[in-house]
C-alpha cells in the first residue's frame, strides 16, 4: 500500500498541485469545475478517510477555532471547558490557540484559521480591535469576538460585550457598605487599566490604588507586603482568582478582615476557605454563551437574544 501524497489527487484531478491545495484549504478562489474534480480525486484515491474528508463534503470542516489569550488562567480554562461542552453535543470539534497574551502571536493564528476552511471562529480580545486585526478575523465564515467594546457587525465579524468596567463598578457598590478607607485594586500586567475609566474611579467609595501584577498567586501576596497594608479600613479588588488566592493568604498570615472581591467566578474562588466575593459571569457562563451564538450564525439560525444575560455582571456575595 502507497501513500498518497497531494501530487497524487492533482495528477488524478488534472490540476495543479497549488489548485489540489487550495481546495483542501478551503480556499473560495478556485473554479466549481476544479473543486469538484479534486474532491472527486481526494474519494477515489482515499487521500482522506477521516473528518477532514466528511468537512470538504460539506464545504466545511465541522470545527470551531477558539483564541484564547492564556490557557494558564483558570477563567480562560474553564471558557474553554464551555464551549467544549456545547460544540461536542453538535457534533463540532474545538480547534484550540493560546496567544500566551502576544499580539503578533494573535495575529499569526488568525491568519492560519483563514485557511483552514472551519465552520466558525471565536476571539477573546479585550482591547479595542484595530482594523488589522478584524481584517483577519473577516474571513468565509463566521466569527465571534469577545470584547470589552460594542463594535457593529463587519462582513462575517460580529460582537458580544464582556463589560469589565461593570465588574468592577458591582465591587465597589458591593465595598460601599463597609465604609473603607482605602480599596486596593489588583490588576493584570497584561490588561493593566482596562477596568477602570474616569468616570469609575469618580464613583469609587474610597481611595483607590492600582496595583499591576502577574497572575502568580505570590506576586499579590508579595505586593501586599510591600505596601505593608495592615489595619481596618481595607478592601480588596483583584480581577481574577488566582490574584485573589495572594491576596487572601496575606491576609491570612496577618489575622486581618477579608473584605475582598474577585471577577470571573471560577471554582477556585468557590472551593478556597473562605469563599471569596465573586462577580460573575463566570468564564464557564461567557464559554456556554458564545458557543450557541457562534452555532447560530454558522447554522443561519437567529441567535437567541437571552444569552446575552449570561454576560451580565451578577454579584455573589460570600465569605470575604
Amino acid at each position: 500500500m502507497f501513500l498518497v501524497t497531494l501530487k497524487d489527487v492533482a495528477a488524478r484531478a488534472g490540476v495543479s498541485i497549488a489548485t489540489a491545495s487550495r481546495v483542501i484549504n478551503g480556499n473560495q478562489n478556485v473554479t466549481e469545475a476544479s473543486r469538484e474534480r479534486v474532491l472527486k480525486a481526494i474519494q477515489d484515491l482515499g487521500y482522506y478517510s477521516n473528518e477532514v474528508a466528511r468537512g470538504l463534503r460539506q464545504e466545511y470542516l465541522k470545527i470551531i477555532a477558539v483564541t484564547l489569550p492564556t490557557i494558564a488562567n483558570l477563567f480562560f480554562a474553564e471558557m474553554l471547558q464551555g464551549i467544549d461542552d456545547v460544540t461536542t453535543i453538535a457534533g463540532y470539534s474545538i480547534l484550540f490557540n493560546d496567544t500566551t497574551k502576544n499580539d503578533e502571536v494573535e495575529r499569526q493564528c488568525l491568519r492560519n484559521i483563514r485557511s483552514m476552511g472551519i465552520a466558525g471562529s471565536i476571539v477573546f480580545h479585550l482591547d479595542v480591535m484595530d482594523n488589522m486585526l478584524i481584517q483577519l478575523c473577516d474571513a468565509n465564515f463566521p466569527c465571534l469576538i469577545i470584547g470589552d467594546t460594542v463594535q457593529e457587525t463587519v462582513g462575517k465579524v460580529s460582537f458580544v460585550q464582556y463589560d469589565v468596567k461593570a465588574l468592577a463598578q458591582s465591587a465597589f457598590l458591593h465595598l460601599a457598605q463597609f465604609q473603607p478607607n482605602d480599596i486596593w485594586f489588583f490588576s493584570s500586567l497584561f490588561n493593566g487599566n482596562i477596568y477602570l475609566d474616569e468616570a469609575l474611579i469618580a464613583q469609587c467609595p474610597a481611595k483607590l490604588h492600582l496595583m499591576l501584577t502577574t497572575d502568580d498567586p505570590k506576586d499579590a501576596e508579595r505586593m501586599c507586603r510591600k505596601y505593608d497594608i495592615h489595619g481596618q479600613g481595607h478592601a480588596f479588588v483583584s480581577v481574577n482568582d488566582f490574584q485573589a488566592l495572594g491576596i487572601l493568604n496575606y491576609l491570612r498570615n496577618r489575622g486581618e478582615p477579608m473584605h475582598l472581591v474577585s471577577f470571573g467566578n471560577t471554582s477556585l474562588a468557590q472551593n478556597l476557605s473562605p469563599q471569596i466575593t465573586s462577580v460573575a459571569p463566570s468564564g464557564y457562563q461567557i464559554g456556554v454563551a458564545v458557543a450557541k451564538m457562534i452555532l447560530a450564525e454558522i447554522e443561519g439560525q437567529a441567535v437567541d437574544e437571552s444569552l446575552s444575560t449570561l454576560l451580565t455582571p451578577v454579584l455573589i456575595p460570600r465569605e470575604t
